[in-house]
């Protein structure tokens, strides 16, 4: 999931805060799949 917005592409500061959210979401997401799986 590497999509980013064009404002995000052409801001380093909005595009360090996209990735650090896209890897929070990335954290996140597998433990609500194991929850649901169990």
């Amino acid at each position: 999931m590497t999509i980013r917005p064009r404002a995000a592409a052409d801001d380093p500061v909005l595009g360090a805060l996209w990735e650090r959210s896209v890897r929070a979401t990335h954290d996140f997401l597998p433990s609500l799949e194991g929850t649901e799986q169990c």
